[in-house]
């Protein structure tokens, strides 16, 4: 009995929530070309909804809490990789359409919290930790010469300083932003494997996206390439590279 007592003081499950956790999740197993943003936004309504008639505030306020913090991460995720919603595919669209719907729905259903002293010292502790994460990313490259700074380009391309500003400037290189604000290059731009004038003609093509989205670009497999654009300068496919360099550019 005393068993029984004790399993019956533990904390009911969020039952509406994890319904309407598993109808958003039904959405992901449709082909993405199948769903537009007005079909998801109009599931994830009627869903919220339901939610609305069976829940009670303290479980709306999780489920808020829960939305945000995913959400959030997720943008964390994005400016991290430096590509911002430009690169993000048909599939990721999808994805943050239902976050925006079952957010603004969980918003109308009631107003939102307010701000208290403990919301801003955990927001600012989230900030302090997706910053310290993103800086530790940045020193891994540098450690792993990934990065190279100034002083280490013009060396190897035996280039004055003047000069690598003046390529900065048109565009046909490119830099990312250092722990200490300093800049630094892809090292494959010193990579004799690789044909310089091929990879500044890249990086002109890719026009002024952010370093980071342009190194992303340069080492992510293309579905049009079927490799990286790297890879393929190696092969000689530059016109091909140049394609593909404009089409990210335009997303």
């Amino acid at each position: 009995m005393s068993d029984i007592s004790e399993f019956a003081l533990e904390p009911a499950p969020f039952d509406s929530s994890t319904r309407l956790l598993d109808e958003l999740g039904a959405l992901f197993e449709a082909p993405a070309r199948a769903l537009s943003t007005r079909a998801v936004e109009t599931t994830v309504r009627k869903s919220v909804r339901r939610f609305g008639r069976d829940s009670s505030p303290k479980e709306l306020e999780a489920l808020r809490k829960v939305l945000n913090e995913l959400v959030f991460q997720i943008n964390q995720l994005e400016s991290q990789a430096g590509i911002g919603q430009k690169l993000l595919d048909r599939q990721d669209n999808v994805v943050q359409a239902a976050l925006h719907a079952a957010r603004r729905g969980a918003h109308e259903l009631s107003p939102a919290p307010m701000t208290t002293a403990e919301s801003v010292a955990a927001g600012d502790a989230a900030m302090a930790a997706a910053q310290t994460n993103s800086l530790a990313g940045m020193r891994a490259r540098i450690a792993s010469g990934e990065l190279i700074g100034s002083a280490a380009l013009q060396g190897a391309l035996d280039i004055k300083r003047q000069a690598l500003s003046n390529a900065v400037k048109a565009g046909r290189l490119f830099a990312l932003t250092g722990p200490s604000g300093e800049n630094y290059y892809p090292a494959f731009y010193a990579d004799p494997g690789l044909d310089r004038r091929s990879v500044e003609s890249v990086a002109k093509a890719l026009g002024t996206l952010p370093g980071a989205a342009k190194l992303f670009f340069f080492t992510s497999k293309s579905t049009l390439l079927q490799e990286t654009p790297l890879a393929a300068l190696r092969k000689g496919r530059l016109a091909e590279v140049l394609t593909a360099a404009t089409g990210f550019a335009a997303r």
